[in-house]
């Protein structure tokens, strides 16, 4: 999926598309991926080999693969045009960008700690 660079575009196009990105992505987990987890969920619990195959298994986790990389394309896309967003409003604000950059890093690490501790 070709992103074009969200810098070429006005910033009210910037925030359009950036709507139109969350919504998709918000309809797409709704619909595509999220019922496509439930279903391998509900066969994964099923033991009885002659009720579900490895076959249906292979299949059903394969389409929930597809759809969970669908669904990065498009976060990669939104995030790329927010980032856009954010540095652009905060230029016309006025607000150092360094010491945001900071905030956002610290965030981050926090962020990652929280997810280590849970896969503890």
């Amino acid at each position: 999926m070709q992103v074009e660079n969200p810098n070429n575009l006005p910033l009210a196009d910037r925030l359009t598309k950036a709507e139109l990105l969350a919504r998709e992505l918000c309809d797409h987990l709704q619909v595509g991926l999220l019922p496509k987890l439930g279903t391998l969920r509900a066969s994964s619990k099923i033991l009885d080999q002659n009720e579900v195959s490895d076959q249906t298994i292979f299949d059903q986790t394969t389409e929930v693969l597809k759809a969970e990389q669908f669904a990065n394309n498009i976060h990669e896309s939104l995030i790329k045009y927010l980032q856009s967003i954010l540095r652009d409003a905060h230029g016309v604000l006025g607000i150092d960008t360094s010491l945001t950059a900071y905030k956002e890093r610290k965030n981050l690490a926090e962020i990652q700690d929280i997810v280590m501790e849970e896969e503890l």
